[in-house]
């Protein structure tokens, strides 16, 4: 009998269920028994290496979990995570010890981790998702990541349409002082600690439910605040004009109570201690504008609070020069358009119709006559295409399934009962993702408790934005169409989801696409 040479084993283990099958081109290049080897894409089999001591675990009495951290070709670490303790080795040395992580010993293995670069993001279902961040050779830190804009479960009086609704109450002002003008018009707040950093020069702030007063303001630029004892004194760039003292006051930053008229909140450990509420309300006010004669100059109209789609224009026949102006989170003005129109003969050389869109949160617009042609009027207008203005509170306490403590995130501009509202997709009572990955500049999550096949995306570039939109570049959720929970998420040229089941593929429909 002729004895084959076997050159190649690079097949390795085969089952004995193709024992039979020797036309499989790998057939004589598998092995039956193959323990503690390596099979080599070249042809032959080496030993398994063995292991060496490095150092003793955390706590020999808890199960520890090693996880790979690789920062480049020639520098990578070894995470050992045991029960709320993180230690990290390089070289065969522990040079980071002692990092403290809310992972108990029984978590440890269902946490799920990616890495970019020198952070590793880590999720478990019953954790909010953090970073392990490289910050130099030797130091590392775990941080939880703060999303500020969602995700968002689907509207409350969309989804169930029950009546329900939320109200929001803020600072009560104790007095409101008129007549003095701009810088020092003021309200007056009383607070057992001092909160002037939350009105900082130019800051955005609402008067609610007050007489007369109800509209945004925005802190004066110099005079700003004071406090002495327990009186905070707000003052504004804006003319006060009722001297009525009663409203409230909201601020972006600020503490709050949201009042549900039936059960909302969850309380306990397990409640809604730092999830995200979305609250909508009719905008404010959709348009500023005004006219300046002669050679009058300064600010047309009022400033105004935009998000989304805006339009401004310019009528009749002027000469001087026009500034639109923009302030985002409480910072200076500053010029985002300039408009210049000659005077000649009584004609002016243009008007001016400018659309845009508006992404950023936080953000005021102001129209500004800077110079001025005698004999003319200039008349502009600015108007916001959204009739509705979103506001989102991060839950801080919870007194009952009515009630919670609250900081704004975004301030609402009203304080009446709203049913148009929606709770965060990520909080403790709803549980938090259990996978996540990287997708074409996104930031994917997965699978929660309560929404065990939902999947969502960050906007392009930014990993922790998560407000929805229908742009491209947007953020976006969906939901696999399957009753088995998600397990794990991966990405090379698709995106692909595993659940308990079966596995699928994510990708965008092409545009010829039958």
């Amino acid at each position: 009998m002729a004895n084959l040479a076997v050159i190649s084993m690079n097949a390795g283990k085969l089952t004995s269920l193709i024992d039979v099958r020797s036309d499989i081109e790998k057939y004589a290049s598998g092995c039956r028994l193959l323990d503690n080897m390596i099979p080599r894409s070249y042809g032959p089999v080496t030993r398994r290496p063995g292991t060496k001591y490095i150092a003793g675990v955390e706590d020999n009495d808890v199960k520890s979990r090693m996880v790979s951290f690789i920062f480049s070709a020639t520098i990578a670490y070894k995470l050992e995570y045991s029960d709320k303790i993180i230690n990290v080795y390089f070289n065969e040395t522990l040079v980071a010890s002692g990092i403290v992580s809310p992972y108990l010993e029984a978590d440890l293995f269902q946490l799920q981790f990616k890495q970019s670069a020198d952070v590793l993001w880590v999720v478990h279902p019953s954790y909010a998702p953090r970073k392990l961040s490289r910050v130099s050779a030797t130091e590392f830190t775990l941080s939880t990541i703060t999303f500020d804009n969602g995700p968002f479960i689907e509207r409350n009086d969309i989804a169930e349409d029950d009546g329900i609704t939320i109200a929001v109450t803020g600072y009560t002002i104790a007095t409101a002082s008129t007549g003095g003008g701009i810088g020092t018009d003021n309200f007056t707040i009383t607070n057992e600690t001092d909160i002037s950093s939350l009105f900082a020069a130019n800051q955005r702030f609402y008067v609610t439910n007050s007489t007369g007063n109800d509209d945004a303001y925005t802190v004066h630029a110099t005079t700003a605040t004071t406090y002495v004892g327990t009186t905070l004194t707000v003052y504004a760039n804006e003319a006060i004009s009722d001297g009525t003292n009663d409203g409230q006051i909201m601020v972006d930053g600020g503490t709050v109570t949201l009042t549900a008229s039936d059960d909302v909140f969850v309380t306990g450990a397990l409640g809604h201690i730092d999830a995200l509420f979305k609250l909508t309300h009719k905008r404010l006010k959709t348009v500023t504008k005004g006219s300046k004669t002669t050679t009058d100059t300064g600010v047309i109209g009022e400033a105004i609070d935009v998000k989304g789609a805006w339009t401004f224009n310019t009528m009749g026949n002027w000469g001087g020069t026009i500034e639109i102006q923009r302030n985002e989170d409480g910072t200076n003005w500053e010029t985002f358009r300039t408009y210049v129109s000659t005077l000649s003969a009584g004609v002016g050389s243009r008007n001016v119709q400018k659309s845009d869109i508006e992404e950023a949160d936080g953000v005021q617009y102001r129209i500004n006559v800077t110079a001025h042609a005698d004999s003319s009027t200039i008349t502009a207008d600015f108007t916001v295409d959204e009739s509705t203005q979103d506001s989102i509170f991060r839950i801080s306490a919870t007194a009952s399934a009515l009630s919670a403590t609250a900081t704004a995130v975004i301030a609402a501009p009203d304080n009446t009962a709203t049913k148009r509202w929606a709770e965060g997709s990520w909080s403790p009572a709803r549980g938090y993702p259990s996978a996540v990955a990287f997708f074409e500049e996104r930031v994917v999550y997965g699978f929660t408790n309560s929404d065990q096949q939902d999947i969502w995306l960050s906007e392009t570039g930014r990993f922790e934005d998560f407000e929805a939109g229908i742009k491209d570049a947007d953020s976006f959720a969906l939901t696999l169409p399957t009753a088995n929970r998600g397990r794990w998420l991966g990405s090379l040229e698709t995106l692909a989801a595993g659940t308990t089941g079966d596995e699928w593929r994510i990708r965008a429909t092409t545009l010829d696409a039958a």
